[in-house]
């Protein structure tokens, strides 16, 4: 019970327990002498991840966590499943307690995973955070108060909705960013390849090769569009793993 307990604090699911990494992670919290929120902020998007990965039979145990693995779970699945919050350090937080884990891990099962994981987050961390600014700043300019203790979302949302619905055409789309002019940033759909100009974007913070996960719409007399709605916001080399036709991990946020 003891161990469903510490699992409950992270939200790990119960079949967890039963997979290679469930005691694991368990033993990691129970013999840490470091653990703190930032722990579980950490191991509940990677518990949620090994548990999907294992659910798609691509993971049996710790030598199956190829540098792809760590790859698409730093460049990706962080930033996708990251929390908003005012002091916009998620990503430092998640990098920061995911080195921990794997030193921790390192001594436990003696492979390469510290090695990886390192040179993963050097690669990915500026760009991590770049994103998290950018997902901060669309959403302060979705709901201003959406920091608020007292935020009424579900006033927020119905709002939201009203806005995208007085909207006669709306698309929705992974965006890459080309470029931006004045207050326009100019990007392509990945998945169509066609160009979009559109206002609505931090363009002092918009840079070329973000992905942009959202909603735009124009009316009928508009020759450009508007940003309307942010899913989320990824580095370039986020691309295989969102278009990729073998997963769907990514198709909600958490905020």
């Amino acid at each position: 019970m003891e161990n469903v307990e510490i699992a409950s604090k992270f939200k790990m699911p119960m079949r967890g327990h039963l997979l290679f990494y469930g005691k694991d992670l368990v033993s990691y919290v129970k013999n840490s002498s470091s653990v703190s929120d930032d722990t579980y902020k950490f191991l509940q998007p990677f518990s949620l991840f090994l548990y999907q990965k294992n659910d798609q039979g691509k993971l049996n145990s710790w030598k199956d966590c190829t540098f792809s693995f760590w790859d698409e779970l730093i460049s990706t699945y962080f930033i996708h499943y990251i929390r908003l919050t005012p002091q916009k350090n998620e990503v430092e937080i998640l990098c920061n307690e995911l080195k921990k884990f794997a030193g921790w891990l390192k001594k436990q099962h003696k492979g390469s995973f510290l090695k990886k994981i390192q040179s993963r987050i050097h690669a990915y961390e500026s760009e991590l955070k770049l994103c998290e600014e950018v997902i901060n700043s669309l959403y302060e300019s979705h709901w201003g108060d959406f920091h608020d203790k007292d935020w009424d979302y579900k006033r927020s949302f119905f709002e939201s909705e009203n806005r995208l619905n007085s909207y006669p055409v709306t698309e929705d789309g992974l965006f890459e960013v080309t470029g931006v002019m004045g207050k326009y940033t100019v990007a392509k759909c990945c998945e169509t390849e066609k160009y979009y100009y559109f206002k609505g974007l931090p363009v002092k913070l918009i840079q070329p090769n973000l992905l942009l996960s959202g909603t735009i719409g124009k009316h009928y007399s508009q020759d450009t569009w508007d940003w309307i709605f942010t899913s989320s916001v990824y580095p370039n080399e986020s691309k295989s793993y969102l278009l990729s036709s073998e997963t769907d991990l990514y198709t909600s946020t958490l905020v």
